[in-house]
């Protein structure tokens, strides 16, 4: 059986709106600065971004803009002139320099254009006919070989009397069996 109570009113719950309206706005500025803090981290890491791509940048034109030497070059001189140890290796001073000029080739050969247009202004300049990408190309490197590197000059040449014949045999080399 059920007990007849008669019901009684719930209390009532008092909102204050003020304060609800202080809460509010505090959570709303909190989120504003959350999102400023953010944004202002993603502005910063794309302006370090930035930074670190220019200076990448910077670091191949910089290294576009030479090649890397070794200490190679050193070495081969000192072994050259000698370190002071022992005996003292005289070698020519040739294949150094047949070194440079292969290397200046090469790299005279890397730096002309493979156009035909840049390459006819070039002939041009250097005073050669074009004829065809390959043939300036060659003719323009060996003009500028000579340029850098001019032939060696020989004063006189010794030439010995047994090597030179009179006409009259018909031997190779002018030497008889019959002397």
């Amino acid at each position: 059986m059920l007990s007849r109570v008669t019901p009684t009113k719930t209390p009532a719950v008092r909102v204050d709106y003020k304060e609800l309206k202080q809460l509010h706005q505090m959570e709303v500025d909190k989120l504003k600065e959350l999102r400023l803090l953010e944004l202002n981290g993603r502005r910063k890491a794309e302006q370090e971004l930035e930074l670190a791509k220019r200076k990448i940048l910077q670091m191949e034109a910089d290294k576009v803009g030479h090649t890397p030497r070794s200490n190679l070059r050193e070495r081969l001189d000192e072994v050259v002139i000698g370190s002071g140890k022992g005996k003292k290796k005289r070698t020519a001073q040739t294949p150094v320099r047949l070194n440079d000029r292969e290397t200046f080739i090469r790299e005279t050969r890397k730096a002309l254009p493979q156009t035909k247009d840049n390459l006819m202004a070039i002939c041009t300049e250097e005073g050669i006919k074009y004829v065809n990408i390959r043939q300036s190309i060659d003719e323009i490197v060996a003009k500028r070989v000579l340029q850098a590197f001019p032939p060696a000059t020989m004063d006189s040449i010794d030439v010995s009397d047994d090597l030179v014949g009179d006409g009259s045999s018909k031997e190779v080399g002018g030497d008889s069996a019959a002397s």
